[in-house]
């Protein structure tokens, strides 16, 4: 099978070294499989000839709309969109919102990476609920895994490592992890905060206000890394935090427990349902309930080791990139020997035209029609 995966990683300088994205494991998976796979990226339209068996696009984007409006098929799509699955409000302009409906409705089948996901776009998109198909995210597990000459452990006795790794970004929920840390600070003086990112526009602000909450000295930041350097700082910190406002099935939690860190993470997006009973689920936007979470398992190094083996394990069956890929191939199958769905044809270059240049045409459209309301 001939297959058309466009990626956000295809063709960005991140491509090289992201080699957990989602795109780059299927790439090598259904490659591994046997599969002709030509990797293209989102933001263009994709051309190719001979046409694919199968398209499949990852995010919104030019190249997801082009498939979209050209009537391509068969054609799979998966969002990755957190605030789609989030209460985290962004703005959206109506264009955006309503390429967004299209995408959805013209796809021959549409990947969710959680049930709850799957559920929420059908509802919000007016989507038949029977076209979504739940495959999770996966990863390639032998960079996780711990290497023979690994280094011991030489921190300070009395040092509690807690790791987040993202974008410094206020969706992230960076903000309240640091005031759990600061909850925690006089009952645990070896409390160690490090962030790992990639993306570091609020490093100052974050840090000045860790002043304010007199924990300025127990955060590091580092990175970026690569996957196999990531996987290492994972191995060797003692709780993985993750007090994202918006996520859809992120792949850091993953990489934390396939590293055999132990998890707490907020339930947004498909987060519980990825997690199961292998890590602790918080609410979002809950800085208490982080310093509960956090203060428990500091005390308790038994269920420390208890959720980091039930999350390697989890990992290990649910997530490897190979079963992950393996869904993907019987989903191409199964719709590239369905009757092709009729759908109106529109100009696609045209289309994209336009919405490549959509700050100039919204100029020329009424305030009512162009403004920006929330997600």
């Amino acid at each position: 099978m001939r297959i058309g995966l466009l990626g956000g990683v295809f063709g960005s300088p991140m491509g090289a070294y992201a080699l957990s994205a989602p795109e780059n494991v299927l790439l090598r998976y259904l490659t591994e499989a046997g599969e002709t796979v030509v990797p293209l990226s989102i933001s263009e339209p994709p051309r190719l000839s001979p046409l694919p068996d199968v398209w499949h696009a990852n995010h919104f984007g030019v190249g997801a709309y082009h498939l979209a409006f050209s009537g391509a098929s068969p054609f799979v799509f998966t969002s990755h969109n957190p605030f789609l699955v989030s209460d985290f409000p962004v703005p959206e302009s109506r264009l955006e919102r309503w390429l967004q409906r299209y995408t959805l409705n013209r796809a021959d089948a549409i990947v969710a990476l959680s049930a709850r996901e799957a559920d929420l776009l059908a509802a919000r998109f007016d989507v038949p609920r029977d076209r979504f198909t739940v495959i999770p995210n996966g990863l390639a597990l032998e960079h996780y895994e711990a290497p023979p000459s690994d280094t011991p452990d030489d921190r300070d006795a009395g040092v509690f490592e807690v790791l987040a790794i993202g974008q410094l970004v206020e969706y992230k929920g960076h903000r309240y992890l640091l005031d759990a840390i600061a909850k925690l600070a006089a009952e645990l003086p070896g409390l160690r905060l490090t962030i790992v990112t990639h993306q570091a526009a609020q490093r100052e602000e974050q840090l000045a206000y860790a002043r304010t909450l007199g924990i300025a000295d127990r955060l590091t930041y580092e990175g970026p890394y690569a996957t196999d350097e990531l996987a290492a700082v994972l191995r060797r910190c003692d709780v993985f935090v993750q007090p994202s406002l918006a996520e859809c099935f992120p792949v850091t939690v993953l990489e934390a427990m396939a590293s055999g860190a132990p998890v707490i993470a907020t339930d947004v997006g498909g987060v519980a349902e990825e997690i199961g009973s292998a890590g602790i689920v918080v609410p979002a936007r809950d800085a208490e309930a982080l310093a509960v979470a956090i203060r428990r398992l500091a005390h308790d190094p038994a269920e420390r080791a208890a959720l980091a083996s039930a999350g390697t394990g989890r990992v290990h069956e649910l997530y490897n990139g190979r079963r992950v890929a393996e869904l993907h191939r019987e989903l191409y199958a199964r719709i590239a020997a369905e009757p092709a769905r009729r759908r109106h044809r529109v100009r696609a270059d045209m289309a994209i035209a336009a919405y490549s240049n959509r700050h100039a045409v919204a100029r020329l459209l009424p305030r009512r029609v162009r403004k920006v309301s929330p997600g």
